[in-house]
């Protein structure tokens, strides 16, 4: 089922892999032990329901005038009311804001993982205080992952050529890889958990094992650098976005080769704008039903929806105006809700707005970095993503890892569409 490079199969890199494995485990098992044995602070009030989690300033400008600085909290069974805000440190150069690259979750260890400019923190989510916090050469973190089974986080340098593999329950480094032309930059991981798609700077995406740590095979090369990119359920198929065209490029992951090109209507085709990252589209998202595709058209604040029509004939559905411009949209856990960074919230059925992102001081919000999570009494059950893949499928492939990366054991709310 793995195909890996020839010059790299020989028993020295073998071993070195399995060492790998062993210390991975061993300091997953050791901070196990260590969390375990001290107990944590009790909240007065659990969290019970579900909530949404945003990161910020949650724009690459650091705009502290798009929602402030912290990981602020909010009721989304409520309406999205405001409930908390928990302030997060501040960013290198004495003062500057501490930019949020990215922002994922673990079921296992309780703990939330806002990626900032200069380090790696660790929230827990029950007390809603910082766990711990870790820095890996000076240039950790752009967007990285979770593992599918909670266990491991797989972190984009910030502004470096590497990812670093390391322990979710307490952030030591496992493994550094540097094996890249250009700085990482964005990390997706299979919902089997056995394969992760890294996206340096450049128009290739690399597909790694995520047990021997070596590549698999490079999908691509793309039209031009690639952006944000989505996955459908099976592992089979990408969608990016690449610099210079409105709209996503499709790629066969099993085979590596580009498939097809979309680009958006409109006159000129390609506008760039700085909510789109200074490109002209900056964000992607596949409903959970792997029905249509939504993107921004940052340079007009609105997004364009594709019926996708199975895979390969996407039929432009709607073009909605949205508040403002966005360089990303993420989605809620049963995909019925979609979170462009403008802070809109937007039905994905009827494509219509049913709220915005209001802080605590009635300040519009605006992130790239946010997620969903749901806790039964103060414990979580069930988390989001920080991206919107297509599910169809997924739970056949995640048996092990549904179960216990974005899932409760025993947990039975919303499950993934397709074939179980």
């Amino acid at each position: 089922m793995f195909e890996t490079r020839d010059s790299r199969g020989n028993t020295e890199s073998k071993t070195r892999s399995w060492h790998r494995f062993l210390s991975g485990m061993i300091v997953a098992a050791t901070a196990l032990c260590t969390l375990a044995a001290v107990p944590a602070s009790a909240q007065a009030t659990p969290k019970d329901g579900l909530y949404l989690y945003v990161c910020l300033p949650g724009n690459i400008q650091g705009d502290v005038s798009k929602g402030g600085v912290g990981l602020v909290v909010f009721n989304v069974d409520q309406g999205y009311k405001f409930v908390e805000r928990i302030p997060l440190p501040e960013g290198p150069g004495g003062g500057e804001p501490a930019n949020c690259k990215g922002v994922d979750a673990s079921v296992q260890t309780g703990l939330i993982y806002p990626m900032i400019t200069d380090r790696l923190l660790a929230v827990d989510l029950a007390t809603s205080t910082i766990a711990w916090e870790q820095k890996y050469d000076g240039g950790c973190c752009d967007r990285g992952v979770v593992s599918a089974f909670g266990e491991t986080l797989w972190l984009a340098g910030n502004r470096t050529a590497v990812w670093y593999v390391a322990s979710a329950y307490n952030g030591a480094l496992i493994d550094p890889i540097r094996e890249f032309p250009v700085r990482a930059h964005n990390t997706q991981i299979s919902p089997r958990g056995d394969q992760v798609l890294l996206s340096p700077a450049n128009n290739i995406l690399y597909l790694y094992d995520t047990r021997t740590h070596e590549l698999i095979r490079q999908v691509g090369p793309f039209f031009d650098r690639n952006r944000p990119y989505v996955i459908n359920g099976d592992w089979t198929r990408v969608y990016a976005n690449n610099n210079g065209y409105l709209g996503f490029t499709a790629a066969d992951i099993t085979t590596g080769q580009v498939l097809y090109r979309l680009d958006a209507p409109g006159t000129p085709p390609c506008q760039t704008s700085p909510g789109a990252h200074g490109t002209c589209v900056h964000g992607l998202a596949l409903t959970h039903d792997e029905t249509a595709i939504w993107f921004p058209d940052a340079a007009n604040n609105a997004i364009f929806v594709y019926n996708m029509n199975g895979a390969d004939k996407p039929v432009l559905r709607a073009h909605i105006q949205d508040h403002g411009p966005s360089g990303w949209i993420a989605c809620s856990i049963d995909g019925s809700r979609m979170y462009p960074a403008s802070g809109t919230v937007f039905d994905t059925s009827s494509l219509k707005e049913v709220a915005r992102l209001v802080d605590e001081n009635g300040q519009f919000v605006y992130s790239e970095k946010l997620m969903e999570v749901r806790f039964e009494n103060g414990k979580v059950v069930q988390l989001g993503d920080q991206w919107c893949n297509g599910l169809v499928g997924s739970g056949r492939l995640a048996t092990t890892g549904q179960a216990f990366g974005r899932t409760a054991p025993g947990y039975k709310g919303w499950q993934p569409p397709g074939p179980k």
